[in-house]
């Protein structure tokens, strides 16, 4: 899903609810027959708990990976941060190649940026990296 579509939901999805429920209201009430208004009526508010619980049960998943891969990212880069001190002051590196550790740097950004594209990381967060 895009990301600012997904953005826009995830922010005004109580809007976005109500709006849906005050269109189906009226459209359930001036639909239904012969008795059938309270099981309509039931399903059009079951349907937007739903829809409610759905997108909030989302946001919590999204914001726990969000927690994994920041977590992960941070603690891959504190590793590697020294090694790329050293490479920017001309410094000998200790152990490894100057090469591999950017190798390691650049396949880290790349990791970064996929998971942003999918809408994995906050666009507040990519702007500050």
């Amino acid at each position: 899903m895009n990301n600012a579509l997904r953005n826009f939901i995830f922010t005004h999805y109580w809007l976005i609810t109500l709006f849906l429920l005050l269109i189906a209201l009226p459209m359930t009430i001036y639909t239904s027959k012969d008795g059938s208004l309270p099981t309509n009526l039931a399903t059009v508010c079951g349907a937007t708990l739903g829809l409610v619980y759905f997108v909030q049960k989302q946001r919590i998943e999204d914001i726990q990976v969000f927690e994994r891969l920041f977590t992960s990212f941070n603690s891959r880069y504190g590793a590697m941060n020294e090694n790329l001190q050293r490479i920017v002051a001309g410094r000998p590196l200790v152990d490894c190649e100057p090469g591999d550790v950017l190798d390691d740097y650049f396949n880290l950004c790349a990791e970064e940026y996929l998971f942003y594209q999918q809408g994995h990381i906050l666009q507040s967060v990519w702007r500050s990296w």
